[in-house]
């Protein structure tokens, strides 16, 4: 009953921002661009873009859009520009709006009754662009956002030439459909690791495995969990954390964010469990000197202040074939980091790049390079630039 009512409402709420805008042409000066991430995120390329515009470019009335639920964020009590999701507002924005962008897709548009959706989007579809929330390279997300599949198309921006040519060789795009731009959210990553709270701060940030969710106490029996139970209790690493004053703090995807509470038991003066809302990704992606991480994207971000990364997929052989979307490379062989699979080996990687000076080597900064294709900070300009080339 409740879906039901919800599909009325969203119903009635489409046709009178149709009518609306139909009777009512909002007339400006300005372009109208439309810009969210998912319904409660707002620290990626997305939310970047955003506040950019606001500041560098006031010939556009920028927009961003989140779910209702974050009205109450102080971030966002003043400011004018937010659109709440299933809202008259925003529907009726969505109506006159010159440029939709999102790093999650169209999730924004109301759930009307079946084909209304699918109409809607057919209209909006021309003046998307699609910002990403990573780099595609190593990943088959062809079910997801192949040309023929995904509804955000127009425009889609790449890191680099060999990204590009996968959307086009793989993801049946169009060359001029294409630019390598850089992400937005980049422009902010500024290594800050000697302004840390914590001081010489090492960061876990795994993914996530469809066991681990949900699933209460009964965290503290996966892998997942044992990893980082036997990396925080390992005597060798106590004594070197303790003798040089490192830090780790361990932050769960937020597909098991949940299950953060079972791992507070591990927390000394050393190591820091963080949940969302004390820190965000992005400041501890800054903060941090080595990144250790699975299968998360998050190691390109930390590869692009050329700051060191392990990787450290401990299931390999099991995680990866159990997913329908496979890596298109062995991120083994790809990724510029040091590869460790068994927790001796990842205790023998932190020790050397703390003995080391947190130094990243010439080769990995020769796979960096390879990802992007600018490092300038200057993403943002790029992305609009490309935007306003777009044909209405």
């Amino acid at each position: 009953m409740a879906s039901l009512i919800s599909t009325i409402k969203n119903l009635a709420i489409i046709e009178m921002a149709r009518g609306i805008s139909f009777f009512s042409r909002k007339r400006c000066d300005k372009k109208i661009w439309i810009i969210s991430e998912t319904q409660n995120q707002y620290q990626d390329s997305g939310y970047e873009l955003y506040q950019w515009l606001k500041k560098n470019k006031p010939d556009i009335d920028a927009y961003y859009v989140l779910d209702k639920n974050n009205r109450t964020n102080a971030v966002f009590l003043n400011d004018e520009k937010m659109l709440w999701h299933e809202t008259l507002k925003l529907t009726y924005y969505l109506f006159i709006a010159d440029r939709i962008l999102s790093t999650h897709g169209l999730w924004m548009i109301p759930n009307g009754l079946g084909i209304q959706k699918k109409c809607l989007i057919e209209k909006f579809k021309h003046k998307g662009v699609m910002l990403h929330h990573g780099i595609m390279y190593l990943k088959n997300c062809e079910q997801f956002y192949h040309k023929d599949k995904f509804s955000l198309t127009g425009l889609m921006i790449a890191t680099s030439q060999r990204e590009k040519n996968l959307y086009i060789d793989q993801y049946g795009y169009d060359n001029k459909e294409i630019v390598v731009t850089g992400l937005p959210r980049h422009d902010s990553l500024v290594n800050e690791s000697n302004n840390s709270p914590w001081p010489n701060l090492i960061v876990f940030m795994p993914t996530f495995r469809e066991n681990e969710q949900n699933i209460g106490e009964n965290f503290k029996t996966t892998e997942m969990f044992n990893r980082i139970s036997t990396l925080v209790n390992d005597n060798e690493i106590k004594k070197l954390f303790v003798e040089n004053n490192i830090h780790l703090a361990i932050y769960l995807h937020q597909n098991i964010q949940n299950q953060s509470e079972y791992l507070f038991e591990l927390e000394s003066e050393h190591v820091h469990v963080v949940k969302q809302g004390d820190y965000g990704v992005k400041e501890l992606l800054v903060y941090g000197k080595i990144l250790i991480t699975d299968y998360s994207s998050t190691i390109f971000d930390f590869a692009y202040m050329s700051k060191a990364c392990i990787l450290y997929p401990f299931d390999f052989e099991t995680y990866l074939p159990s997913r329908s979307s496979k890596s298109i490379k062995d991120i083994r062989q790809d990724i510029p980091a040091d590869v460790v699979v068994e927790h001796s080996e990842l205790v023998g990687a932190i020790k050397k790049l703390v003995f080391s000076d947190y130094k990243v080597t010439t080769d990995k900064i020769n796979k960096i390079k390879h990802f992007f294709e600018h490092n300038d900070l200057n993403n943002c300009e790029r992305v609009y630039e490309e935007i306003l080339k777009m044909k209405i």
